[in-house]
């Protein structure tokens, strides 16, 4: 339980705060604070919340499913370790933020992106460890593709203020596994 809170804290922190239209920077350094000018609390420019129905649908376009190879089992040849929100591009390189209690057991990570076209898939692509902050349990990791994906734009968690409505989307992990919630 105390790994799903500090998940939620961590997406939480990116998943609701402020859309800007400029390409978000990766800071790898959590001392330091960067702030935009401007920040606004809502998916749209003009300040209305978005609807319950957009916030889904937000959600499907920027998370990402993490997963491990399955050794065990015949239904399955990936089995799911979590999930992050895609924070940023470069190129052909998206990086993720996620769980940094993921990455505890194994070496070889591989992130699953579905594709929202039709007849799209699942893409499943090796993952790199960028940066682990432990006792924030928290990861940035990137991902090659080609294909384009939906990138999450950052705002700054100090704009929150008490009673902010917030929202948390992924897959969990081998616990309680329904699919994307």
């Amino acid at each position: 339980m105390k790994h799903i809170t500090r998940l939620t804290i961590g997406l939480i922190a990116i998943f609701l705060v402020s859309y800007t239209k400029s390409e978000p920077e990766i800071n790898t350094d959590l001392s330091s604070k960067t702030s935009r000018a401007n920040p606004i609390f809502t998916a749209q420019q003009d300040n209305t919340p978005l609807s319950p129905f957009a916030i889904a649908r937000l959600a499907e376009n920027i998370t990402v499913e993490t997963v491990t190879p399955s050794f065990t089992s015949i239904v399955s040849e990936f089995v799911t370790s979590g999930s992050g929100v895609i924070i940023g591009k470069e190129g052909s390189t998206y990086y993720v933020l996620t769980a940094a209690h993921i990455f505890r057991n194994q070496n070889d990570y591989q992130v699953a992106v579905r594709s929202k076209e039709a007849a799209g898939g699942v893409e499943i692509v090796r993952l790199e460890i960028i940066r682990l902050y432990p006792k924030e349990d928290l990861a940035v990791v990137k991902f090659a593709s080609v294909k384009e994906y939906q990138v999450a734009e950052v705002g700054e968690v100090s704009q929150l203020k008490n009673n902010s409505q917030v929202y948390v989307a992924g897959w969990p992990g081998r616990e309680n596994r329904e699919g994307f919630q």
